[in-house]
């Protein structure tokens, strides 16, 4: 596979390393995949699902950490699931903007490290341990690439999808928002659901 150059939003380590066309059934998007390679041994990736013309009056954006319980298991503990849906299907009812999936969580969980008791994650709310749910870690306080990726797509102003700790973290980071962050996804209907993020 032949790499695309580094693109300078994010230094060296950030690339673009392949794109193609994703139909799905809320719509036609294009999906584009990066990577940030902060050192040796630390590579970040995401996947950027692109509908429409973002050119033109700030599209609207939804940034997403992967979540292998909801995206997958659609597990009654978080609305991880839903939020993403609701925020493709909102997208497509516009015709246009940005879905950002980084697939390292902002609370640096590997995949199998929700199951282990009993600090953290699912075993952690099945022996009522508060959870506390930050939307704006998703986006990773730490990290440069859903910068380095709204840059790449020429977008300096957007309308996010989000709870405001993701507007402020972009602001941080030069990207305006162009209006108040719009939730992605409703109450959970979920008797489990809590308002926690596991």
């Amino acid at each position: 596979m032949q790499l695309h150059p580094f693109h300078p939003a994010c230094g060296p380590g950030f690339r673009k390393i392949a794109e193609a066309d994703l139909p799905s059934r809320f719509g036609h998007f294009r999906v584009f995949g990066f990577e940030f390679r902060r050192a040796a041994r630390e590579l970040e990736e995401a996947i950027a699902l692109k509908m429409g013309d973002l050119c033109a009056d700030p599209p609207l954006v939804y940034i997403h950490s992967e979540c292998l319980a909801g995206d997958v298991f659609d597990s009654l503990r978080c609305d991880c699931r839903s939020q993403i849906e609701t925020a493709m299907a909102t997208i497509a009812e516009e015709g246009r903007g940005l879905v950002i999936y980084r697939n390292r969580t902002g609370r640096g969980f590997a995949t199998w490290q929700p199951l282990r008791p009993v600090t953290s994650g699912w075993a952690a709310a099945q022996v009522g341990c508060e959870v506390i749910h930050r939307r704006g870690a998703a986006v990773g306080s730490t990290s440069t690439l859903p910068i380095g990726i709204l840059h790449f797509f020429g977008l300096a102003c957007v309308r996010l999808l989000a709870e405001a700790e993701d507007g402020r973290f972009l602001r941080a980071h030069g990207i305006e928002i162009a209006n108040e962050p719009l939730p992605a996804t409703a109450s959970h209907p979920s008797p489990f659901y809590g308002g926690m993020k596991l």
